[in-house]
């Protein structure tokens, strides 16, 4: 009861039990109420309500014991495991905890009917209260059926391959929780999902009754949405997750924006002929377009196109390892704009830079990989506990024109806090080595938003920097223009840190998916060859006369050279006056190359809203280096219709 709420006989009663819990977790075990009273105003408009409580000594916990009929037990380890020890407050919240980890240490060697009784022995004179936890002879039970219900679409046999317990099985609690994790995290179902133990024929039988509610796994939307990172964004996508029932997953998807176009088909049988092997393939086609940044916009620098499929096949080593590998082939054809970046057919580096001309041209790559996984969180969607660990290894050169081996390692922790605080720590790093030949740029790691937060994307790491003279002065000096534009070239070696705290809020908030977090993003990319750089203004020339731009002559669609006549048209007869353009007098800077890390801080904010995800994130750079892209406000959003 609070202010302003109407007055109501049960939520007094309820509000003595809440009175009663709370001093029972802070010591006090004689704590009661001795009465409570509603009285009414004398203008019969408000009732004020009075609790009279008695609360006692206050108590710490005295000797912590277990004393177990069941001989299997060894009781010193028991009392030692248990959350509550000698000289706390005395919590009867922990007592109840104390319990049932009792009653699940029992589950893991077969009991799954245990008496658990805890016996208090209160001493008023030291203010202490002793626990004895008796653990009553019980017998060792056993599998006696398992049965599935409420599954209309889902074969059963999708749902029995995830239980890790058989008929006939000994009992096993931590193989029954495993085993609902694993069903929770197929993602057919409504979440918490519980498998109940029912007794069974006979004393020494159990039957695990698996209750499941089926949700839409077949999604189609259509959605529009924009991004700081790409402006306008375009996605259309199938996906079954659990195609004809048999946990099948078979997906469509095209996406469009500012700098990428995208179209994937994929299909994953996760238990090839009722093994435990699983097969899947991706043909894809990608046209992503880098940029270089300027203080005032972004423009094209590159254009790729990748072309290609993925065969992959995995399995699990027991139940936590796996073990997949994968081949895959594509096509690459890195392009620059003809018009802005060519002179006389062939890519002008005084135009686009030696590093953007060496990335320019077509190639196949066939690479062979695997990946190690180990995995032991709750959910593979959601995961509120756990690890996840997995070390990766490509290797290019099985034919085509690329030669490199990549290798990748990423870990997470999840922890429960409790009281819906989720804490995660993740981990992750990489190395690429050209096997006879440099990394291409386009091969390299890249970091930035999203992946690091407080930065742009491919915000960090090595880039050039091309910067402008203003040639009207003696010598020539450098100008802090617009027009100073900065072209990210990634590196050969990278690593990141992440450490997430997912907030909780009320009932109503998680209901509309609002999921709220502080982070904290350390990470650096590096690594790669340096470039060689351009200074069209020597200092030496520059200290003694002013600096000249360079010229180009312009040229024809057909690639022929332009120049004026007497009435100022352009013509391709050698008039004696060349056409030309003016390129500027610039000076190219390398910067970025260390693994010094960078650090941001930052909020963000998750909400699966009514017209589709939406993440709106607010990072600060705290540490960077000279060539580092920051940004301060990140948002994505998009409508389903």
């Amino acid at each position: 009861l609070s202010s302003n709420t109407s007055y109501d006989q049960d939520r007094l009663n309820y509000d003595q039990q809440k009175l009663r819990q709370f001093y029972l977790t802070e010591g006090y075990a004689d704590f009661r109420v001795t009465s409570a009273v509603a009285e009414l105003t004398p203008d019969k408009r408000d009732f004020i309500i009075t609790y009279v409580v008695e609360e006692g000594k206050r108590y710490k916990f005295g000797d912590i014991t277990v004393d177990s009929e069941i001989r299997d037990f060894d009781n010193t380890k028991l009392a030692a495991s248990l959350p509550i020890k000698k000289g706390d407050w005395y919590n009867a919240k922990l007592v109840e905890t104390s319990v049932d980890q009792l009653s699940e240490a029992a589950g893991l060697f077969g009991y799954a009917f245990t008496d658990v009784s805890p016996d208090f022995q209160r001493d008023p004179e030291t203010l202490t209260m002793g626990m004895n936890f008796h653990i009553a002879q019980a017998q060792r039970t056993y599998i006696e059926r398992i049965e599935i219900n409420g599954n209309t679409q889902t074969q059963d046999k999708v749902v029995r391959r995830e239980i890790r317990l058989a008929e006939g099985d000994a009992f096993n609690s931590f193989q029954v929780k495993r085993s609902q994790d694993r069903i929770n995290s197929l993602g057919f179902f409504q979440d918490k999902m519980e498998i109940k133990q029912n007794p069974g024929s006979a004393a020494d039988r159990v039957v695990l009754e698996t209750n499941v509610e089926e949700k839409s796994s077949g999604e189609l939307q259509l959605s529009v949405g924009y991004s700081s990172l790409e402006s306008f964004i375009a996605q259309a996508s199938v996906t079954q997750r659990n195609f004809r029932g048999k946990g099948q997953e078979l997906r469509l998807s095209a996406s469009v924006s500012s700098y990428s176009k995208s179209v994937n088909a994929g299909f994953t049988e996760p238990y090839l002929f009722d093994t435990n092997i699983a097969l899947g393939g991706d043909i894809f086609r990608r046209d992503y377009s880098s940029y270089s940044t300027s203080s005032s916009s972004a423009s094209s620098a590159y254009e790729q196109v990748t072309t290609g499929f993925q065969i992959r096949a995995g399995m699990p080593l027991n139940e936590y390892w796996s073990l997949s590998a994968r081949y895959g082939l594509s096509y690459d054809q890195v392009t620059l704009d003809a018009d802005t970046y060519y002179t006389n057919g062939v890519c002008d580096t005084a135009i686009a830079g030696t590093y953007l001309c060496d990335a320019v041209g077509s190639r196949w790559t066939s690479s062979v990989g695997y990946s190690l996984l180990f995995d032991s969180t709750n959910s593979r969607l959601r995961p509120t506990r756990g690890r996840r660990v997995t070390f990766s290894q490509d290797f290019a050169g099985l034919g085509g024109d690329t030669r490199y081996i990549r290798t990748t390692a990423n870990a997470s922790q999840y922890i429960d806090l409790g009281s819906n605080f989720v804490f995660t720590a993740h981990a992750e790093g990489g190395y690429i080595k050209g096997l006879g030949q440099d990394v291409r740029l386009t091969d390299r790691f890249y970091l930035g938003d999203p992946q690091m937060r407080g930065f742009d994307i491919r915000g960090v790491g090595p880039s050039v920097t091309r910067s402008y003279y203003d040639t009207s002065t003696v010598p020539a000096t450098v100008t802090d223009s617009s027009t100073t534009t900065r072209t990210a070239l990634g590196g050969t070696a990278y690593y990141q840190t992440r450490f997430e705290l997912e907030l909780p809020l009320g009932a109503g908030a998680r209901e509309l998916g609002l999921r709220p977090s502080i982070y904290l993003d350390v990470g650096a990319v590096f690594g790669g060859t340096k470039p060689t750089l351009v200074d069209t203004c020597a200092v030496a020339n520059a200290a003694a006369t002013a600096c000249v731009a360079g010229t180009r002559q312009y040229t024809n669609s057909a690639g022929e050279l332009l120049y004026l006549d007497s009435s100022g048209a352009t013509t391709t007869t050698n008039t004696g006056t060349a056409y030309t353009y003016t390129l500027g007098s610039y000076r190219e800077t390398y910067s970025g190359n260390t693994a010094r890390p960078r650090v941001s801080l930052g909020v963000g904010v998750n909400w699966t809203s009514p017209f589709g995800p939406l993440r709106i994130d607010l990072a600060k750079a705290l540490v960077k280096s000279p060539g580092d892209d920051t940004k301060l406000v990140t948002f994505n959003v998009g409508g389903s219709f």
